[in-house]
């Protein structure tokens, strides 16, 4: 019994820090930054909320609401401020001016008199309450800390709209699918020789030897062993292990992302396919089917990462997918005489100013771009 105690109060302290890292996982995504001053925004919180309570008298419920608002607040405010300025820089920059925001909070709190420098503790409503259940004894800010994140948990998912067990399963076959090749898998990306017998021999087999490792580790879902065994069959009977023509559905949503990035994907005997090549292949191949079209509507003509030219003379880099698969959001890296410019900016290709007039070649100063060029922009540029 004292090791379930001692397990439910792991898993709260668990939780705690698992909300923490939740939060520097959605500043991340939102923001391509590591936020170096989440510690003190949340410091910042819970002082507000305890001045809500003891100094203003607001009960706990409509203290912790508040003390959300005025963080969502405070927190537009500093984006607006302090952040949003500096956006293009490299992201050491960002970076160092958290780290700044976190010392110029913490400062601030500290210089309140009698507060700053003390431990304190908020009035909650379920203080030192506990659950009994026989012999166990279970405090009730345990319990709170982990409905209070498994409910956040289920919210996230909600509002990201998480897809369903089946595209899961799809996602763990494309994962382990060449689970018995990686080693070859680069090696034949950087040899100068045709494929050798033995090399051929091993691909030939793969998907069976997967399925064989996958099935040695437990794995018993029908679904994900059959997509990763069927995923190089073709219908007309051409492809392998067996040459079958009755393949899942998963099998051939599997065959078409991997024939695709299988094309754009360079080696050293054969540069990479240009992506909108790559997709018109995709398309004749499949006779226009779902699965290629849905290829095409994902990715995009001009899919994220292509090299292209704008109608205003810029040179660019596809950033971003909209709705319109002919007109992605490029983040420029060129004057419109083809210079390079220290600031980037983003533009919405729908403009006819900014049309892709065609793809670019790839110069030096693409492979020599740091990521943070593309992702951190200055503003948007529409006319």
């Amino acid at each position: 019994m004292q090791f379930v105690q001692l397990l439910i109060s792991g898993v709260s302290q668990g939780c705690i820090y698992g909300l923490i890292a939740l939060g520097f996982v959605l500043i991340y995504k939102a923001t391509e930054t590591v936020s170096f001053a989440q510690g003190e925004l949340m410091m910042l919180g819970a002082f507000c909320g305890l001045a809500l309570m003891t100094v203003l008298g607001f009960p706990f419920w409509v203290a912790v609401l508040a003390s959300v608002v005025a963080m969502g607040l405070f927190g537009v405010l500093v984006e607006r401020a302090v952040i949003r300025p500096i956006l293009g820089q490299p992201a050491f920059s960002i970076v160092m001016l958290t780290i700044g925001i976190g010392y110029v909070l913490r400062g601030l709190v500290t210089m309140i008199p009698n507060i700053g420098t003390d431990t304190h503790t908020l009035p909650v409503p379920y203080k030192d309450q506990s659950l009994r259940l026989g012999e166990l004894v279970v405090s009730a800010e345990q319990l709170v800390v982990i409905g209070a994140t498994g409910v956040l948990c289920v919210l996230m998912a909600r509002h990201l709209h998480w897809p369903p067990a089946r595209v899961q399963t799809l996602l763990k076959a494309a994962l382990t699918m060449n689970l018995s090749i990686l080693e070859l898998q680069g090696q034949m990306a950087a040899q100068d020789v045709p494929m050798r017998e033995r090399q051929h021999t091993e691909i030939h087999n793969h998907p069976e030897d997967a399925v064989a490792t996958l099935q040695k580790w437990g794995v018993s879902d029908d679904d994900w062993l059959q997509a990763v065994a069927q995923h190089h069959e073709h219908p007309d009977g051409t492809g392998y292990p067996q040459g079958c023509t009755d393949m899942g559905e998963l099998a051939l949503a599997l065959r078409v992302c991997d024939v695709f990035m299988a094309k754009i994907s360079p080696r050293v005997l054969r540069p990479a396919v240009a992506p909108q090549e790559a997709v018109r292949q995709l398309y004749r191949e499949d006779h226009g089917g779902p699965l290629s079209t849905a290829i095409i509507k994902e990715f995009g003509i001009y899919p994220p990462g292509d090299f292209v030219k704008l109608a205003s003379g810029e040179l660019g880099v596809v950033v971003q997918r909209t709705d319109n698969a002919r007109a992605p959001i490029v983040a420029s890296i060129t004057d419109t005489s083809g210079h390079p410019v220290a600031r980037t900016l983003k533009h919405d290709t729908s403009q006819a100013e900014f049309a892709i007039v065609g793809t670019a070649g790839h110069p030096a100063m693409l492979a020599r771009l740091p990521p943070e060029r593309l992702y951190g922009f200055a503003k948007v540029q529409t006319g």
